[in-house]
């Protein structure tokens, strides 16, 4: 049997979509309760557009808090990536001493600039696994496989 639905009402939150179908007055039983259908989303600014993602984990709706530290660290990494495929320093070392960094730190931050796209777009919304950390990727060997840099900063 297929019902005609006549009137509904659709709300778009933060947090979910929300649609509620109402029965046509003309149809035989129009009393019966309407049909709300509910779906969790996400929305994600990039730049001037907004996307809509559906939730699939009920912990994804958790507030996000961008980590400054890590965010400035990754800005880093891109910056120092750049500069370096563009030729403006023969090495890591020459890079070093023109950032008055040491070559050890530099390696240590330049694997950000090289992260999975999720766990870098991860980052960037603040969503980030509490095992992502500028502190915990100074002392992690990180893969340059993305599945394995999975592995090694999933949620725990």
């Amino acid at each position: 049997m297929r019902v005609q639905i006549a009137n509904s009402h659709r709300v778009v939150r933060s947090t979910e979509v929300r649609i509620e179908l109402k029965p046509d007055s003309s149809h035989a039983d129009s009393r019966a309760h309407p049909v709300v259908i509910t779906a969790p989303i996400r929305l994600c600014r990039r730049g001037r557009e907004t996307d809509v993602r559906p939730v699939r984990n009920p912990e994804d709706l958790r507030p996000t808090h961008p980590d400054r530290v890590l965010l400035r660290g990754m800005i880093r990494a891109y910056q120092w990536r750049s500069k370096l495929e563009a030729g403006q320093f023969k090495s890591l070392d020459a890079l070093a001493r023109a950032e008055k960094k040491s070559a050890t730190y530099l390696s240590k931050l330049l694997p950000l600039a090289f992260l999975a796209p999720d766990l870098t777009e991860a980052i960037l919304d603040g969503r980030q696994s509490d095992q992502l950390t500028l502190a915990r990727i100074r002392t992690t060997q990180i893969p340059l496989d993305w599945y394995l840099q999975r592995d090694v900063f999933a949620q725990t």
